[in-house]
């Protein structure tokens, strides 16, 4: 990617302009090509639909419609905050940014969170969402309404 290209990605993307935050944020977007991270651009619908139940499981309801869709987005956002998950970048305003890829650090976070929920479940404990504190919504319902984190989304998609 081109200096020129880089800069103008940080600017629209509302990202610190410094150059080591350039080469963190090229850093990850070659990352998600290379491990296939999940986000906007994948096409495989089954492992799409995995997320989406995932993230149901772990207190984020989303439909398991195997398109990465807003509402997947916005759940993977909140999981990600919820669980203290961010980028190696920075917001302007140098706050660590979070956006909706799901590299294998966030797929294993994830898992473990599913995993808690389904204990918890069992042992007749209803768990409470970060976002709101109140118990998760019916099933297809948002379980988050995330506040309006400044999120970022590579311009460069990864394959998959």
């Amino acid at each position: 990617m081109a200096e020129g290209e880089i800069a103008r990605l940080l600017q629209e993307r509302r990202l610190l302009g410094t150059q080591v935050n350039a080469r963190l944020f090229t850093a990850e977007i070659e990352s998600y090509r290379k491990t296939q991270a999940l986000g906007p651009d994948t096409t495989d619908a089954e492992a799409l639909k995995r997320l989406q139940t995932l993230l149901g499981a772990a207190g984020f309801q989303t439909p398991a419609t195997g398109t990465f869709d807003e509402a997947t987005a916005n759940a993977v956002i909140a999981f990600k905050l919820r669980e203290g998950i961010h980028q190696t970048y920075r917001n302007a305003d140098g706050t660590f940014a979070v956006n909706e890829y799901v590299d294998e650090a966030t797929a294993r976070a994830l898992v473990e969170a599913a995993r808690k929920a389904a204990e918890a479940a069992k042992d007749g404990a209803t768990q409470p969402t970060a976002s709101t504190g109140q118990p998760p919504a019916e099933a297809g319902q948002p379980t988050t309404a995330p506040a309006a984190p400044t999120t970022t989304t590579p311009e460069t998609q990864p394959a998959g």
